[in-house]
């Protein structure tokens, strides 16, 4: 008698999602779709659609933490995570801040990983590793809003102005101080303007030296 077929162990990995929705309904309609086909386990989304009393539109698939501070009519969030209702809740949890940030903790196999969104338009993810210790690995992604010759295409020059140098200044000071890498090759486009069609890259990821051999795609 044939042994009876074996399950594939349960994955480790863990799927994320990162997007800026332009504040359109219909792309947070049509990305829904994509991801519960493709199960991802949460999404960290920039600029999304925001509707009556600033909350956003999702299905029964997921979960949405909004900043601390959500439910200010005069503040819109910039950003919210939504986490597949297939991670059981107590694998995270919402770290509360006296600030218009967002923090979640993930605990699981993979270790623990916190997620921030903070006043520099930024989402960081803090991984401790749960094999090395109390090594911490570090990944920012989001919606910077900065151009620079590091990661924009050569043909996007006109917007390498003094001004726009003196705004990423900061961020590119952060990133030699934690010692961050870019994962997103140099010239990924994220944006294409509306009225100029033009394609730039506002949004990106950046991470811990020893954190990029962890990146599939």
């Amino acid at each position: 008698m044939s042994a009876p077929p074996q399950e594939d162990p349960p994955s480790q990995q863990l799927k994320l999602w990162q997007q800026n929705l332009d504040r359109g309904l219909d792309n947070q309609q049509e990305l829904l779709n994509i991801v519960l086909k493709d199960k991802y386990h949460f999404m960290a989304l920039q600029e999304p659609y925001m509707g009556p009393g600033n909350v956003t539109r999702t299905d029964s698939q997921w979960r949405v933490v909004y900043p601390t501070l959500h439910g200010d009519e005069e503040r819109r969030p910039r950003a919210v995570m939504m986490v597949n209702t297939s991670l059981p809740t107590d694998s995270w949890s919402q770290i509360h801040v006296a600030l218009a940030d967002m923090v979640v903790e993930f605990r699981g196999a993979f270790g623990t990983i916190r997620r921030h969104w903070g006043c520099c338009r930024t989402s960081c993810v803090i991984c401790r590793g749960s094999r090395q210790g109390q090594v911490l690995y570090y990944l920012w992604l989001g919606g910077f809003n900065w151009h620079s010759v590091l990661w924009d295409k050569v043909h996007n020059s006109h917007l390498f102005t003094p001004e726009a140098e003196r705004a990423v200044s900061p961020l590119l000071q952060l990133l030699g101080q934690y010692r961050m890498k870019m994962p997103l090759p140099q010239g990924v486009l994220t944006l294409r303007a509306k009225r100029t069609q033009n394609l730039t890259c506002p949004d990106n990821v950046f991470c811990s030296e020893g954190f990029l051999e962890f990146f599939i795609s």
